[in-house]
């Protein structure tokens, strides 16, 4: 292997270039943001390699954003089913929803 080569490996696996990994109250804001631009249920696997985090990690995340949504009674909830994951509207407010979408 050329010089170049294994520095460019050597490069990729140091603990420089592994990003680091955000605390708590700004993993919400990371997971909120992949699940609401998705639109669609997410394999957690996929939200654990996109933020860098382990299956636990991730757990504890989304227990807090599904919390925060239940504790206020937001307008979005926190559906999860097997291994996937997806935003979905509350129940409660579906009858303001569907006023604006279908009117009279």
């Amino acid at each position: 292997m050329e010089k170049m080569e294994k520095e460019s490996l050597t490069a990729q696996s140091s603990p420089e270039n592994t990003p680091e990994k955000p605390e708590l109250n700004e993993r919400v804001g990371i997971a909120e943001a992949i699940l609401f631009v998705t639109g669609n249920a997410i394999e957690k696997r996929e939200m654990c390699s996109a933020m860098n985090l382990t299956e636990q990690e991730l757990d504890e995340t989304l227990d807090e954003l599904e919390s925060g949504y239940d504790f206020d009674r937001r307008g979005l909830r926190l559906l999860r089913f097997g291994q996937h994951v997806q935003l979905a509207t509350r129940p409660d407010y579906a009858k303001y929803v569907e006023k604006l979408l279908q009117p009279v």
